[in-house]
């Protein structure tokens, strides 16, 4: 993968870009498989595989973490939820009679 790619990648999983990530990874299997066919030796091929390894271990690590504090986050927002008292104002639906 060249660098700017690699770094777009780096920075759409960074940001939460997910769909931009999704789009990048289509581009980075073409050219892993491209440089595969084109590999010379074992060698070659064993740091293609461990370039990719690295990379999509890191995109798994940063998603989960973030996955973990918007999880976090979400507990934080109904536990205060729970404790704000009455809203003044009444929120979803009311029945009236008559």
């Amino acid at each position: 993968m060249d660098a700017p790619l690699a770094d777009r990648f780096r920075s759409a999983i960074a940001s939460g870009a997910y769909w931009t990530a999704e789009e990048l990874l289509v581009t980075y299997r073409g050219e892993i498989e491209r440089r595969w066919s084109a590999a010379a030796s074992d060698t070659e091929r064993s740091d293609i595989k461990n370039e990719v390894d690295a990379l999509l271990s890191w995109a798994r690590t940063m998603t989960l973490a973030r996955r973990s504090h918007t999880q976090a986050k979400l507990v934080r927002l109904n536990s205060q939820r729970a404790y704000a008292g009455t809203p003044s104002q009444p929120t979803g639906l009311r029945i009236v009679s008559g």
